[in-house]
């Protein structure tokens, strides 16, 4: 990836994956209370968002610098659903691709229910 005066050091790959937790709001929800396809999207995007800040990645300076994420693909795989009163957990894990690529996957699980619940992106 192009890193215009090094602004990028600190998001290298590691094998330990950044997380951050996100309450599902209301307005995540569908009418029978499931979280809207939108709504994990926005997830895995706060999630690169946060994980870059933690890096010490400053996102006005990358876009100052016309250096910014454009998803050129999206792939959603569901396992299991994501309700109401649930709280999300969601990984980053980077991967570097020539030039000015990467991927990014990211696993999402719910932390407040009884089991388990994975979906990968």
């Amino acid at each position: 990836m192009s890193d215009p005066g090094g602004m990028l050091a600190g998001m290298a790959e590691t094998s330990v994956p950044f997380r951050v937790r996100i309450p599902i709001r209301v307005s995540d929800l569908d009418p029978q209370l499931h979280v809207t396809g939108a709504a994990y999207q926005q997830f895995a995007d706060h999630a690169r968002f946060a994980c870059v800040t933690e890096a010490g990645v400053s996102v006005p300076d990358l876009l100052a610098a016309g250096v910014g994420p454009v998803n050129l693909e999206l792939n959603v795989r569901y396992l299991r659903e994501l309700r109401a009163n649930d709280t999300v957990e969601v990984d980053c894990r980077w991967e570097w691709g020539q030039g000015k690529t990467y991927r990014v996957e990211h696993t999402l699980t719910g932390t407040t229910v009884r089991w388990p619940r994975r979906w990968r992106m």
